[in-house]
C-alpha cells in the first residue's frame, strides 16, 4: 500500500485502494482492490490493528500458461495411447 492509503486509513478509519495489477507466478495477472480498516483497542481507544482484505476484480491467464497446459494434456494423451 502507498503512503497515501496508510495516511487515509489513520485519518478516516477505513479506505479502499484504486484497482492495481498483481502479477501471477507462472504468467497472467489479477486486478485487485484492497480495503483497509482500523480495529481500535477497547480499553485505550487507540488504533491497534490494521485489517486489509484483498478483493479480486478480474483474473487473466497468460498465453504461455495456456500453451503449457495444452502441451501437458497432449503429452498425457499420447502416453496413454502408447501404453495401450
Amino acid at each position: 500500500m502507498s503512503v497515501y492509503v496508510i495516511a487515509a486509513v489513520f485519518a478516516k478509519g477505513q479506505t479502499v485502494t484504486h484497482p492495481y495489477r498483481f502479477l501471477a507466478r507462472y504468467g497472467g495477472y489479477m486486478w485487485l482492490e484492497t480495503s483497509a480498516s482500523i480495529v481500535a483497542n477497547s480499553v485505550y481507544e487507540e488504533p491497534e490493528i490494521v485489517v486489509c482484505i484483498n478483493h479480486t476484480i478480474r483474473f487473466s491467464i497468460s498465453l504461455l500458461l495456456i500453451k503449457f497446459f495444452l502441451f501437458f494434456f497432449l503429452c498425457a494423451l499420447l502416453v496413454s495411447y502408447w501404453c495401450w
